[in-house]
């Protein structure tokens, strides 16, 4: 029996309530790191969709920022407050560039995908879009370099640069639950394809190196067959 195949199925068929929570809860999770990732791809990256970069996630990522620093201040005076203070106007003028952007896009009929999280400004650099995958500097580079920006920062502003490095490991995470929610649904539709492709020679007892690994339980396989025939009687009748 394929075991990774029936998991998501049988959450779906015996638990629908749980399953849907779960698959709730993890766009949430997602969306507040879209939130919190707005205010960073503002500044690293361009050509966003329309419903990525919209004011209620700029609000709320910046409400995030902005609660982080009072506590970073109550917490202890950093050595300067430049950065917090030129950071917050900087993210705004540029997620107003990019809403500007979009709006001429759409004066001009140009299709985009609503939800493109930006393209990043790493592959402008020649050696980078043709060796890197966008995958790569996505999981990677990207929080790799802004936990290096942290890292400097420390010696400048400590609570500027425990944010700096807490938003790179959310851009790490975001990248890899979103890429690992794409794949799953590829993997679905293949999944369902092959399926349906092998579901004869299943039945016909072949061996799995014969049916792409697809499987059904000896005891189940009968199952299958007693429709078969009971669908075959019905159509002959």
């Amino acid at each position: 029996m394929n075991l990774g195949k029936s998991t998501s199925s049988l959450a779906r068929e015996f638990m629908p309530s749980t399953f849907a929570l779960v698959d709730q809860l993890t766009r949430i999770v997602l969306w507040v790191f879209d939130c919190i990732a707005v205010n960073v791809f503002t500044l690293i990256r361009f050509n966003f969709g329309e419903r990525f970069m919209t004011f209620i996630n700029w609000f709320i990522g910046a409400s995030m920022f902005s609660t982080f620093t009072l506590v970073a201040v109550l917490a202890g005076s950093p050595k300067t407050m430049l950065w917090r203070l030129v950071w917050g106007p900087a993210v705004f003028i540029c997620f107003l560039y990019h809403r500007w952007v979009i709006q001429k896009r759409n004066r001009r009929g140009v299709a985009w995908h609503s939800h493109s999280d930006g393209i990043s400004h790493l592959t402008r650099i020649p050696l980078v879009r043709t060796y890197i995958p966008e995958e790569i500097i996505e999981k990677w580079l990207e929080p790799a370099l802004i936990f290096i920006v942290a890292w400097f920062m420390a010696h400048v502003d400590r609570g500027f640069s425990t944010y700096l490095a807490l938003v790179a490991i959310v851009l790490c995470m975001r990248a890899h639950l979103s890429f690992t929610m794409e794949r799953e649904q590829a993997l679905n539709v293949r999944d369902e394809r092959i399926q349906s492709q092998f579901m004869g020679a299943v039945l016909a007892d072949r061996p799995p190196e014969e049916t792409a690994g697809f499987t059904i339980a000896a005891s189940n396989r009968i199952l299958y067959k007693q429709e078969a025939a009971a669908r075959l009687r019905e159509d002959q009748d």
